[in-house]
């Protein structure tokens, strides 16, 4: 009898930022202590990882150098239709919204964050063994 290595759900964060990256972190951890939580500050780094691993939410900012998360979402679900795509903005969610849409993003999250809308993506990207403390 083979007995099989369930891996951990992994959350990818792309921020230019690396503040606001370690604060997501820390939140997201004290939802979701058993994710895996990689944290990567471009597009370009964040499809690499898609490429070598199941990822199972990417929380990205909508303002980036060299690709956006609009972009980034587009080539997201190209590469990985399954993984759920929440892209953070500080700008009016009414504005950024028929962007998200458009491109098949599954949330845009408000900055500042709502900890209760956080938790709730959270909760409906990741397996519920995953997100229970």
């Amino acid at each position: 009898m083979t007995t099989q290595v369930v891996e951990p759900p992994t959350i990818l964060i792309v921020d230019n930022d690396p503040d606001v990256s370690k604060l997501l972190r820390r939140l997201i951890h004290s939802f979701a202590p058993r994710c895996e939580i990689v944290m990567v500050t471009s597009g370009a780094q964040a499809l690499a990882v898609l490429v070598a691993r199941p990822v199972a939410l990417v929380i990205t900012d909508y303002h980036m150098p060299g690709m956006n998360g609009i972009q980034l979402t587009r080539a997201i679900k190209g590469v990985s239709p399954a993984t759920r795509v929440a892209i953070m903005s500080a700008e009016d969610v009414r504005d950024v919204a028929p962007q998200a849409h458009a491109v098949a993003a599954d949330y845009v999250l408000p900055k500042p964050y709502e900890l209760a809308h956080l938790q709730q993506i959270i909760g409906e990207s990741l397996p519920p063994a995953a997100s229970d403390p």
